[in-house]
């Protein structure tokens, strides 16, 4: 996944809900 990846900044923004966009 690349949310694991991207900076602590990103955290700001549940990246959860991005995945969920995202096909896994």
């Amino acid at each position: 996944v690349v949310e694991l990846q991207l900076p602590s900044f990103f955290n700001n923004f549940d990246a959860r809900a991005a995945a969920s966009n995202f096909p896994s």
